[in-house]
């Protein structure tokens, strides 16, 4: 069995490298939040203000965006990128929302077999329980990260190519 504790101290070398990955992931991630309202300017032909969808969470806009993608008159091999690309980002998004609304601290860890483990973690406050710390470590964040810098710009890639598709 696996025992864990908190430690909230943080020291300043630690809080600016984790930092740096969580600052990073938010920043892309809000690359992606921003491609779903170019995405319904295009396809739609109407700023998303228009469709009630100003407000509304990452969820709702990008299956809007993938309805709106289905019936597109454009390249099949092009929507199927764009969606997959869409599918892709949920998970990135879901781990975003992780990051952003919990708290980052240090655990340790007590591990029957190897004595004590320390680190510092994004921790899921709503799924863990006093037997299981759920988390997102710096590397996990790290490639959370790069996926989200990946995502977003092929992404824009995608809604570029549709943009020029769909203005023939």
């Amino acid at each position: 069995m696996t025992n864990w504790s908190l430690n909230i101290v943080v020291d300043e070398d630690e809080s600016r490298k984790f930092g740096n990955h969580v600052g990073s992931a938010i920043v892309n991630c809000g690359a992606i939040e921003q491609l779903t309202y170019k995405y319904v300017a295009i396809l739609s032909e109407r700023h998303i203000l228009g469709t009630g969808l100003g407000g509304q969470p990452f969820a709702k806009r990008r299956n809007t965006v993938v309805d709106l993608l289905s019936r597109a008159e454009i390249d099949d091999e092009l929507r199927q990128r764009a969606i997959a690309l869409w599918d892709e980002s949920k998970e990135v998004m879901i781990a975003r929302n992780l990051i952003a609304h919990n708290p980052i601290t240090r655990v340790r860890i007590d591990r029957a077999e190897g004595g004590e483990e320390s680190m510092i973690v994004v921790l899921d406050m709503k799924q863990s329980t006093a037997q299981e710390m759920r988390h997102l470590n710096i590397e996990k964040i790290a490639n959370i990260a790069n996926r989200a810098q990946v995502i977003s710009e092929e992404l824009s890639t995608c809604c570029d190519e549709i943009g020029c598709s769909l203005a023939k």
